[in-house]
């Protein structure tokens, strides 16, 4: 399901295409220089557009057919909430090899706004039905007790 373009803050359908596009680049330049996008089933924290950019890249590389497609989405000030869905077929997650199996999970994100760029985005997926998905073991990720900054 795809939400109608024409009522999405406009944030939303860039922010969308950058992903898409697999650009760490686009993704990027969408934040403030100061921005931060962290990823919470990751435990993942990338800061400024330069750590920004290289999660875009570890992504993308890690998950080449990585898709989003959004599914709602609305605005109330400067904060924007986005429910999209995940879908790739990884050949690494992590440090752990790809099993050739393909997810699909429901994200809900946050952006927080600063004039028309990003001030910070926080994704929040349910990792366990990511890694059941594609039968990883929960038990055999290595998950750390405090975020990894990038």
């Amino acid at each position: 399901m795809t939400a109608h373009t024409a009522s999405l803050p406009s944030i939303v359908q860039r922010w969308m295409d950058a992903w898409n596009a697999r650009d760490p680049q686009a993704m990027s330049a969408l934040f403030t220089p100061e921005g931060k996008y962290e990823d919470l089933a990751f435990k993942i924290l990338a800061r400024g557009r330069k750590g920004i950019a290289t999660w875009v890249k570890i992504s993308s590389d890690h998950i080449p057919n990585l898709s989003g497609d959004v599914i709602d989405s609305f605005q109330s000030g400067d904060r924007v909430s986005v429910r999209w869905t995940f879908s790739g077929t990884p050949h690494m997650l992590g440090p752990l090899q790809g099993t050739g199996k393909s997810y699909r999970v429901t994200v809900f994100t946050i952006l927080e706004m600063k004039g028309d760029s990003i001030a910070s985005a926080t994704d929040c997926y349910n990792l366990a039905d990511l890694l059941q998905q594609i039968e990883i073991p929960m038990n055999s990720f290595p998950l750390h007790a405090t975020s990894r900054e990038l």
